[in-house]
């Protein structure tokens, strides 16, 4: 429901709006990348001058599950124009100031307690300085129902410096540090994720350098250089987060992502056992992973995970030009870019996020190394995820449907120590070509997954073109972390010796385009490896695809035929054909189709 209350005018304006926007939506639709069947349906109706069948047209969007993402778009208009601020079954809430918040519910924040103070404690012994670094929850930063919507988040704050006092823990709080150097919302949050921006990340090392040098006695000669803006390179991409998956980009709206590049020498090596990786190279080479590199402007690239080791339990980045500063870091997400410019001025930096322990103690371990100061980032996402978010995958079934489409069966056990609730959004994740659309299996609302358990879980009616992408799952908790193992579904199959195609002619009849193709290269082309012809419309790919009959092989030399139906709906667009391997490469000269009968 909305917080503002309508009245009955009111009410049959929005209605009317509602209605125009309903309309308004089809037709932005047309415009749309999107798979033939909803084009054609869309298309069809505007120009017989009649109304769109919306049965049909739900009908196709749930027969493609990534689809999905144009009917959140649809939706979230809706909701923005209805003046709604809680969306998605009451799950997510957008501020006045237009930022979005999770629903939080109740944690228990007990184990965060007592492992600080415990940590604490020894550290104390040692005579090793901790810092403990209290970052700032949205809650405190949103209009007067943010903190109803996601005041569980700042629950463990003041539980927390109880428990220091006394303590020779250093007690560094963002909210303090954001006000004394008037940071904007803009400038400390994102819009439509859960972490801050870089900027506000950059701002909060220079702090942890100050306080460490002035009351942890280290020193950090090279500060003047790391911690000059002026020497970096500043690059900006579109990002659209965590917290707008599931409510759409024309509700949510987008961010700006920033990297900073150093100009300066760089020379580290990164050491993560668990997952067996190690890098040696410059700071972007080490620190940063891919995305960066790419230069894709896709806004769904999650670029929040292109720092640094997510999700791993322990790692070290070693900075071979600097002597002095070892540094011991626990924390989530929150801190990734914030460590990864702290380790430009220390020596070695150890990463340790407990919400991927498991059953193994990290952090016993890693203690018995000498550090020359301990870093703590709690926060609400780190809570209750200290080896609390396990799970391991048993099996995971491809069952195709009575209606030509497919359902992902996933069993999956619950191994860890916190039992899976619907309401704090366990859910599953489908990954496709390494992005996360949005795509989840979710626990019925009542049920209650115990330690132990074993549940099913499904994605139901997902299209041929998704089961052909390279998929695989893992559990998250929505807007905070992924946990647990993970699994592939399909991958990407390998590229081909060699990619030649001619298409020898088309022909159309009865509303489908028929189309000869020539396999002229030195492979054999068959459903397995994601052979396929499709239609540019517009100069686009809008997804529209002809497949090769199952297990059916076409060896170099032989042609093959390809059918389309429904081409008719495409009449007043340029269209041309090409051969692809799907999520590989378009190959082979295009043909244009010059008439539609």
């Amino acid at each position: 429901r909305s917080f503002l209350p309508l009245n009955h005018l009111r009410t049959k304006l929005l209605l009317i709006i509602s209605f125009l926007l309903i309309i308004g939506c089809i037709g932005v639709g047309t415009l749309y990348r999107g798979w033939s069947s909803i084009y054609a349906t869309i298309q069809q109706g505007f120009r017989d001058t009649k109304s769109v069948d919306v049965n049909v047209l739900e009908n196709n969007l749930k027969d493609n599950l990534v689809a999905k993402n144009y009917l959140i778009e649809c939706s979230g208009i809706t909701q923005k124009m209805l003046g709604q601020h809680l969306s998605k079954d009451n799950q997510f809430y957008q501020d006045s100031n237009g930022i979005m918040h999770l629903r939080r519910y109740d944690a228990d924040y007990s184990g965060l307690i007592d492992s600080t103070k415990y940590l604490a404690a020894q550290l104390e012994k040692r005579e090793i300085p901790l810092l403990v670094c209290q970052i700032a929850e949205r809650a405190d930063y949103g209009d007067k129902y943010s903190k109803f919507i996601d005041g569980d988040s700042l629950n463990y704050i003041e539980p927390l410096k109880e428990a220091l006092v006394g303590s020779e823990a250093i007690y560094l709080d963002y909210k303090e540090l954001f006000q004394n150097v008037a940071l904007t919302l803009e400038e400390i949050f994102f819009k439509t994720d859960v972490h801050y921006t870089t900027n506000a990340e950059f701002i909060v090392l220079q702090e942890i350098i100050e306080t460490l040098e002035s009351k942890a006695g280290l020193q950090f000669d090279n500060k003047d250089i790391i911690l000059n803006l002026d020497n970096y390179l500043i690059e900006a991409y579109p990002l659209f987060g965590n917290l707008g998956y599931t409510t759409g980009e024309l509700y949510a709206g987008m961010d700006e992502f920033i990297y900073y590049l150093p100009k300066f020498d760089t020379r580290m090596c990164l050491q993560n056992s668990p997952y067996s990786v190690m890098r040696y190279g410059s700071f972007e080479d080490v620190c940063i992973n891919e995305l960066q590199k790419q230069t894709t402007y896709d806004p769904r690239a999650y670029r929040i995970v292109d720092y640094m080791q997510y999700p791993s339990p322990c790692y070290t980045i070693t900075n071979e030009l600097i002597e002095d500063n070892n540094i011991l870091v626990i924390g989530c997400s929150m801190c990734m870019r914030t460590n990864a410019y702290l380790t430009l001025l220390c020596h070695s930096v150890t990463v340790l996020d407990p919400r991927y322990f498991g059953d193994k103690d990290y952090l016993s371990e890693t203690l018995k190394n000498d550090f020359d100061a301990v870093i703590v980032y709690p926060s609400f996402n780190l809570i209750d995820g200290i080896g609390g978010y396990n799970a391991e995958i048993k099996t995971v079934n491809i069952e195709k449907t009575e209606n030509g489409l497919y359902n992902i069966v996933v069993q999956i056990l619950n191994n860890g120590s916190m039992p899976w609730y619907y309401n704090k959004q366990i859910k599953v994740n489908l990954w496709v070509n390494d992005s996360d659309f949005g795509l989840r299996a979710e626990l019925p609302s009542d049920m209650v997954l115990e330690p132990g358990q074993i549940y099913e879980f499904v994605f139901e009616n997902v299209n041929r073109d998704i089961i052909q992408q390279k998929l695989f799952i893992q559990m998250l908790r929505e807007g905070m972390f992924y946990f647990g193992e993970n699994e592939y579904v399909t991958t990407i199959p390998e590229k081909l010796p060699d990619y030649k195609a001619k298409i020898l002619s088309y022909n159309i009849s009865n509303k489908a385009l028929v189309v000869e193709v020539l396999n002229n290269s030195n492979s054999i082309w068959n459903d397995k490896n994601r052979i396929k012809c499709c239609i540019w419309v517009d100069g686009q790919d809008i997804g529209i695809r002809a497949y090769l009959e199952p297990l059916k092989d076409i060896l170099p030399g032989e042609s093959v035929f390809f059918r389309f139906d429904n081409i008719a709906n495409l009449e007043r667009h340029d269209l041309s054909v090409q051969m692809l391997q799907e999520g590989i490469t378009y190959f082979g000269e295009p043909m244009p189709i010059k008439e539609v009968l």
